[in-house]
Formats: C-alpha cells, structure tokens, sequence
C-alpha cells in the first residue's frame, strides 16, 4: 500500500533507495519507531518522514534494533532529537549514537539466546491466558450464567 511518486531526473534516487538489512527509524515523535527491513524490496524510496542506517558486514541489523529500542538507546534518540513540542531526529544526530560494539558471532548468540527466551515466555503467557479463561468460565457455571451466553 505504498504510494507512487514520480522524481525529478537530477534527484540522486539510489541515496533513498531502502534494502534488505536496513533499519528505519522514524524523525518525528515522542517515541521513535524502529523498524528492519527484513525481505528484497525494489524501488522503494525512504519519505522525509524517515532515517535509515545501512550497515557494514560487522553489524547484525537486529542487534543495532535492539540497542535502539532499550533504555540506553531510547535515552539517547531522545537526548539528540530536537524541539520542544515535536521531537524531530535528524541524520546527524544519529551519527552521534554510541553503539556496543561486539564480534558479529556474540550478537547473534545474544539476538538467538533472546529470542529463543522470549518465545518460550509468550508460549507460557499463552497457555496462562486459556487457563485463566477456562476459570472465567468455570466461576460462570458455578453461578448459573452457562445457558446465558455463548462464546464464538
């Protein structure tokens, strides 16, 4: 659901251009959004309304989106954004970021070790989830409610 655009012929369209591996992050707002482009685009150009960083092969993109989105970088995308009503964070500023630098193989152990943690988690959250519905639903029977209601 992108929207077309024609350019202009002198515009130099390949400094815009988004790749597989890129991280968007968003220039206006409160909160930054970050995001990685994950999959082959092609001919999709970035709006004003976002920065992006494009790595070398030292960087794991999800590593850097990671960082971005912890206390730490948080904290830091809000100190280099400017204005006082809308936060604008502007490609100098990101320059400015102070990354962990870690060896390619270490951030993959702790991207995969986080990943792997966190599924585990929401698998767990799941299952709490049907369990504490399938009470809902005992303590309705147990008051008489069963023949008052259907669950879709």
């Amino acid at each position: 659901h992108l929207a077309r655009c024609n350019v202009k012929k002198n515009t130099k369209v390949e400094n815009f251009l988004i790749k597989k591996g890129d991280i968007l992050i968003s220039t206006r707002g409160m909160t930054p959004k970050i995001a990685v482009v994950t999959e082959d685009v092609e001919n999709v150009i970035l709006s004003q309304n976002f920065n992006y960083i494009r790595l070398n092969d030292a960087f794991d993109p999800i590593w850097i989106k990671m960082f971005l989105e912890s206390p730490v970088g948080q904290f830091q995308l809000e100190l280099n954004a400017a204005g006082s009503v809308v936060k604008l964070l502007q490609t100098s500023n990101i320059k400015e970021l102070k990354i962990p630098v870690e060896p390619l193989e270490r951030q993959k152990e702790i991207i995969s070790l986080y990943k792997k943690e966190t599924k585990k988690i929401q698998n767990e959250i799941e299952k709490l989830q049907i369990q504490l519905k399938n009470e809902k639903l005992k303590m309705f029977d147990s008051m008489g409610l069963e023949e008052t209601f259907e669950i879709l």
